[in-house]
């Protein structure tokens, strides 16, 4: 049966272990666990003075915290880029570093603008532990925990760095321009690995470049979360090999404004919020020097994960295997309609389990969402036998039941995704038990299936019927006529099926007969 092949969900591995257990502070979420820690959504309790002090200052604090954003940080923009556009050939394909008066501008400037910007958002004063080495000693600054657009004003407070950042930063009206002409900013496209590969390069030329280029800074999570967990560390700023220099981000506002993750507080709304705060506590905390050792140069994994334990460590936060892939597919889900959560998995889990990669994820997801017919992020038998086209009988409800449910017999996407791949897995290994699917299809015996056969057996070709994408990313038409490889690739593709056909078998039954519409 479909059943006796028992799939691997992560609450199998050291999903459940203690942060003793697993060598340090880390928080990890069970499969199917609904109190599971989401680190990218954002609620804030106001209670009932939160909201009269809000609109006290919104009257009073907040325009004259507008103007004194607007008009020291705009002014001191544009004449600092008015200086350097006039002199300065700025090329963004084969950038060059300032050099000079140039230069000076940028680092007096701008750290200047950055700290009246930070007290115009209710940073009057800031504490500063540590001490920002120089940038010969620690090429490379990490910082973290990365929650909204501000620290990178923190960090430029101190020394204007070549920012690491998204490539969507460039578009921010006027500052996205500036930032990349004045900064340097080396951007990148996350979900681009042509474009990963460049920024790595990149980092690694300027980090070697012996000071002609400034410092690079790398937001090591690559995305934004609620500062609950210190997600993954990215490794793009590690593999240079040398010495990098942790700074912490501690915001200890009781009413916590400056977190802004990729689900919840918006931008506008986190910005509103923020500046109707009589004061915004901010620590800064500078780690002593990290030097690789011959091992951790080795192995630039080890590199990244002891920093990433240190900033734990000074942060009071524990770590995580979330890493920006989980943002991706979380928002994917949003945009198929399902709640922001129900695409939680833990990608780098998964990917180590499965051999999945995030796109192979989000196929899955979409087969998942099409089931999911009140799109509340879970299914049950019913949903999957509506999609399959056959009655929910006893052959389906054993395969539903051999994936691991929640106490109200639904499943979720992530042990669904565990499910279908590992119960799929030793079928698609099996060369008799394809063959004899294969040859249960080849009613006249000729090596060809046609969707005739199939439709006379199975509602698959109702699957055969729809669109494909071809490798030029056109629509193209699916096969009238299959061979054996061509029958096999289509049940990898659709793998529901050939978990169906075998608990089916081994029941004693011939196929799933086609559900009436």
């Amino acid at each position: 049966m479909a059943s006796s092949y028992r799939y691997r969900s992560l609450d199998d591995s050291d999903a459940g272990k203690t942060s003793e257990e697993s060598g340090g502070a880390h928080a990890e979420p069970a499969v199917g666990d609904e109190t599971e820690l989401d680190p990218f959504t954002v609620r804030l309790s106001l209670a009932w003075y939160d909201y009269l002090k809000i609109g006290f200052n919104a009257l009073w604090l907040f325009p004259l915290r507008l103007l004194l954003i607007i008009l020291p940080s705009v002014l001191i923009a544009l004449v600092s880029g008015t200086i350097i556009s006039a002199c300065d050939k700025f090329n963004a394909d084969n950038p060059k570093p300032l050099k000079g008066w140039s230069k000076f501008i940028i680092q007096n400037v701008w750290t200047t603008t950055a700290r009246m910007y930070l007290f115009g958002f209710g940073f009057q004063w800031i504490h500063t532990t540590g001490k920002l080495a120089d940038t010969a000693d620690a090429p490379v600054l990490v910082v973290a925990p990365h929650s909204c657009f501000l620290d990178m004003w923190i960090a430029a407070q101190y020394h204007v760095p070549a920012f690491v950042a998204k490539s969507e930063s460039k578009n921010v009206p006027l500052f996205g321009w500036m930032l990349e002409r004045l900064c340097r900013l080396i951007l990148v496209s996350r979900e681009d690995s042509g474009s990963r590969a460049r920024a790595t390069e990149e980092i690694q030329r300027r980090a070697h470049s012996g000071g002609d280029w400034p410092r690079v800074l790398v937001f090591a999570e690559g995305t934004t979360t609620n500062r609950k967990v210190l997600l993954n560390f990215k490794r793009g700023g590690f593999l240079p090999k040398l010495p990098v220099q942790g700074v912490v981000i501690k915001l200890n506002n009781k009413l916590n404004t400056m977190i802004w993750g990729a689900n919840g507080v918006g931008l506008l709304k986190g910005l509103f919020f923020t500046l109707c705060q009589f004061h915004n506590s901010l620590e800064v905390e500078f780690l002593p020097v990290h030097h690789p050792s011959q091992e951790e140069m080795d192995d630039t994994a080890l590199f990244t994960e002891n920093v990433r334990q240190e900033m734990s460590k000074s942060s009071g936060i524990p770590t995580s295997d979330y890493t920006v892939e989980d943002v991706f597919l979380m928002r994917e889900a949003r945009r198929l309609k399902m709640p922001f959560a129900s695409g939680m998995v833990v990608c780098l889990r998964a990917h180590r389990d499965l051999g999945l990669d995030v796109g192979e994820m989000k196929t899955h997801l979409r087969r998942f969402a099409a089931m999911d017919r009140n799109k509340d992020g879970f299914i049950v038998a019913e949903d999957l036998a509506d999609y399959l086209g056959v009655p929910c009988d006893a052959c389906l409800q054993a395969v539903f039941n051999s994936f691991k449910l929640n106490q109200e017999m639904k499943l979720s996407f992530r042990n669904y995704l565990y499910g279908v791949v590992e119960l799929s897995r030793p079928l698609l290994q099996n060369e008799e038990f394809l063959q004899s699917v294969f040859e249960f299809f080849d009613q006249d015996g000729d090596g060809i299936v046609t969707v005739l056969d199939l439709s006379s057996k199975l509602p698959i070709s109702k699957l055969l019927q729809q669109p494909n994408k071809g490798q030029n990313g056109r629509n193209s038409a699916a096969p009238t006529k299959m061979d054996y490889d061509s029958f096999q690739a289509m049940l990898k593709s659709n793998s529901e099926y050939l978990i169906l056909f075998h608990e089916c078998q081994n029941a004693g039954f011939s196929a799933p007969s086609p559900g009436t519409d």
